[in-house]
């Protein structure tokens, strides 16, 4: 059943979600086809979000939970965290985090994310 906090990513994370799947790694087409059919709910101040996929498509081929992950810094100079989560081939969710674990002060536009993706 659909939870009534799920809601259509605005245009920020979907720059951000897009942002995160630039990269090759296994399972990148069936994750992007399952964020291309997503709606979120926000998780947290930092911007995390839990993700929920309506695509029919698994992406089996993934290694990694993690199979791809960002990093910017923040305004205080501090490095920000993106890790996009992927279970039993399913995207669930979007971490946002800071390193020192303080709040954000400035969530990087999508532009200023360099990302990594696991082999």
């Amino acid at each position: 059943m659909l939870s009534p906090e799920f809601r259509h990513p605005n245009a920020h994370e979907r720059d951000v979600l897009d942002r995160l799947i630039a990269l090759p790694f296994p399972g990148q087409s069936e994750v992007a086809s399952q964020l291309a059919d997503c709606l979120v709910k926000s998780l947290d101040g930092n911007g995390s979000l839990s993700i929920q996929t309506f695509s029919p498509v698994v992406a089996s081929t993934v290694k990694h939970r993690v199979p791809t992950e960002g990093e910017a810094e923040d305004t205080d100079g501090v490095t920000i965290h993106f890790l996009l989560h992927v279970v039993r081939g399913v995207t669930t969710e979007l971490e946002i985090y800071k390193e020192d674990g303080s709040a954000l002060t400035q969530i990087p536009s999508s532009a200023g994310i360099r990302v990594f993706a696991a082999n």
